[in-house]
């Protein structure tokens, strides 16, 4: 009795949250067509799942997130024993293959660079912690500085500089 009583509560459980399993198969078994979208090659239906690069050794390089034939997310990893992500990207939903986000990680998994980018892919922000704590951000317009840079002098002075079109305003803030 009390062995049926935790597998219905576990299917509810599961149908409440809409839990399904993940496919992940090999970057070999998937093709892009002509609209960027990801289609498996044993059945030529739009791809959601996992799909995961690994080495000959089978440590895990790469995995990238497919929903309908989209990629949603990568995770890219450090070299090791251990799985410790090294870089996470967030696509654009719109635009496919196009940059939203970029996350850096440190070894201890703590974020240290993050990347933003519009809805048109263009870069437009970087930011950089340590300890949790925004040591700089600045704001581009493509690959030129263009807005507020924030840092902090050798002394531990917050600064603020603004830019327009990659050249340095000369407003002091």
């Amino acid at each position: 009795m009390n062995f049926r009583l935790h597998l219905f509560l576990g299917f509810a459980i599961a149908c409440l949250f809409k839990v399904t399993a993940q496919e992940i198969i090999d970057f070999d078994d998937l093709y892009i067509d002509d609209n960027n979208l990801i289609h498996k090659t044993s059945n030529d239906s739009l791809f959601s799942g996992i799909c995961e690069k690994r080495r000959k050794n089978n440590h895990l390089v790469l995995e990238e997130y497919f929903e309908n034939g989209i990629i949603k997310m990568a995770k890219y990893y450090y070299n090791g024993k251990k799985k410790i992500v090294s870089d996470s990207v967030i696509y654009n939903i719109s635009k496919p293959f196009e940059y939203k986000t970029i996350y850096c990680f440190n070894l201890d998994s703590s974020l240290y660079e993050k990347e933003s980018f519009d809805d048109d892919g263009k870069f437009i922000l970087k930011e950089e912690f340590e300890n949790e704590k925004l040591i700089y951000s600045c704001q581009y317009n493509g690959k030129k500085k263009h807005g507020k840079e924030f840092c902090y002098s050798k002394d531990g002075e917050p600064l603020e500089f603004r830019y327009a079109n990659g050249k340095k305003l000369k407003t002091k803030m």
